[in-house]
């Protein structure tokens, strides 16, 4: 029993050790294959990448990784507020390791080994930070540290995006002052196998597809932080901006050796690039780079997930009438007014699934005409024979495919004639009566309500065949049971005055 006892012991510290030591474990990949690592860490199954000689996958220029600044990570804790990615590659403004758990070696800077200072490198980084300064009329300040990896990919899908976490050790000091480390996502695209832009698709040209959720902004230190207590005074600190993306390194502030899951001092959650569409089969330019601005005495970095999501998207054009319904099955419900509708779901990859259904809602005319009736004679009309006096409902098809609604009222008279129909003393036309009464709900199911008709006012319910269904006197803001009526499609006979108005109504 002792023994037993003292076993469970042991386990219990077993579990409670590998807990306590779950960290960012980083992996130099100097002297690695830069195809290799973009292949074996980003590329997904839907992604080819291509390597030739127009198409070279680089870090910093060259083929071959010849410094410390980029490698691999796997992350065992993203719960609460530790660094939300799992693994992948990770560069950084200096030595790969500042990206993982902090040791007695760890430093802040990259002086240890060569810097890259050299901008001509990073032709999109360059281009956004430089276009981002003289917009705000600033002088470029100086980049060390650049980490810059190029890779070309031919999508055998239409869209997708990647996903990363930006992580500073200039978190918070830093936040609000001159230095602001960035980091930039750049696509290009799309090009033909010689490097033709290829017109006539969505183009992209170094655009930065890292952002800001919902904005236009770039992620880095100053676009997603929580603040800077200190800058520029205690008492008038710099405030958060948008706080809602930034995690806190739950050890800031307590780097213990060998204990401290990340040394980096925040970071943010695992974000998306922007969702770009692309053409199959076609060639694509990602750019991504990080650089140090103005000091090189903080490391920043980026995790970039080595799973790449796909994008599915759905669309859906319909045209409706007047009075009908769409039902959007993903979202169970009718759609009767135009415009756009959208449902997202996941898909087997942890990306999206957009099913978009675009509405557009064609008017339904209703035309209201008299006719004398001779009788014993008959007219036909639209298919349909009228040998009696009565309101019949007939349909003509209008340019854009949905029936006007042609009520006739037939009268006894010497010929068969148009004649003027009967006015009420109202004053009101004919348009805005029909305005003036609303029926609702329209689909209804039980009970119909109208409003803006007179006390004891007739209504005759007729289905799609002009045949009577239904016959009441209702008062304004009374409910009329129509439970009895089998669903389908009904036109309301009102009188108003001496105007008959019809409505058009759906019963289900």
């Amino acid at each position: 029993m002792k023994n037993f006892g003292k076993y469970i012991f042991v386990f219990i510290l077993l579990c409670f050790s590998i807990n306590s030591y779950s960290q960012v474990e980083i992996t130099q990949l100097r002297n690695s294959k830069v195809a290799d690592l973009v292949q074996k860490y980003l590329v997904g199954p839907n992604i080819e990448l291509v390597v030739d000689s127009l198409h070279l996958a680089t870090f910093n220029g060259d083929t071959i990784v010849k410094s410390n600044a980029i490698g691999s990570f796997v992350n065992y804790d993203t719960t609460g507020m530790h660094m939300p990615m799992d693994e992948g590659l990770v560069i950084v403004t200096g030595p790969c390791i500042d990206a993982g758990k902090h040791t007695s070696t760890t430093g802040g800077n990259d002086r240890a080994t060569p810097q890259n200072n050299d901008t001509s490198q990073v032709l999109g980084f360059y281009y956004q930070y430089c276009k981002d300064c003289i917009e705000k009329g600033k002088k470029p300040q100086r980049m060390m540290d650049i980490g810059s990896l190029v890779f070309w990919i031919k999508p055998k899908i239409n869209n997708f995006a990647f996903t990363y976490s930006f992580a500073s050790k200039e978190y918070n000091e830093g936040v609000g002052k001159a230095i602001n480390d960035f980091y930039g996502f750049f696509f290009s695209g799309p090009y033909d196998s010689l490097g033709n832009i290829v017109h006539g698709t969505t183009n992209y040209e170094m655009q930065n597809i890292a952002l800001v959720p919902g904005t236009n902004t770039a992620v880095m230190l100053n676009s997603i932080n929580n603040g800077n207590p200190k800058f520029p005074s205690e008492s008038n600190p710099t405030p958060p901006s948008n706080p809602q993306y930034y995690r806190q390194n739950p050890d800031y502030g307590k780097m213990v050796p060998n204990k401290t899951k990340c040394f980096m001092n925040g970071y943010t959650t695992k974000l998306s690039t922007a969702l770009v569409n692309v053409v199959a089969d076609y060639y694509y330019k990602i750019e991504i780079d990080i650089a140090d601005i103005s000091d090189d005495g903080q490391n920043s970095a980026v995790y970039l997930s080595r799973d790449l999501r796909r994008f599915d998207t759905i669309l859906i054009d319909t045209v409706i009438c007047d009075n009908q319904e769409y039902y959007f099955d993903k979202l169970d419900m009718y759609i009767s007014e135009s415009g756009e509708y959208r449902h997202t779901a996941q898909n087997e990859t942890g990306g999206d699934i957009y099913t978009i259904v675009k509405v557009q809602v064609n008017p339904t005319e209703y035309v209201s005409q008299c006719w004398s009736l001779v009788e014993g004679g008959s007219v036909e009309m639209n298919g349909l024979t009228i040998s009696d006096t009565g309101m019949y409902v007939t349909h003509l098809e209008t340019e854009l495919g949905c029936d006007s609604t042609v009520v006739l009222n037939f009268y006894w008279g010497d010929e068969i004639k148009e004649i003027n129909c009967p006015h009420s003393g109202s004053g009101l036309s004919e348009v805005e009566i029909a305005e003036k009464i609303k029926v609702f709900p329209n689909p209804a199911e039980n009970v119909l309500n109208i409003t803006g008709i007179e006390y004891n006012t007739y209504i005759g319910f007729y289905d799609n065949n002009g045949r009577i269904m239904k016959e009441v006197n209702a008062n304004p803001n009374e409910s009329i049971d129509i439970s009895s009526l089998p669903d389908g499609i009904y036109y309301l006979r009102i009188l108003y005055g001496e105007k008959y108005i019809v409505k058009r109504l759906i019963k289900r």
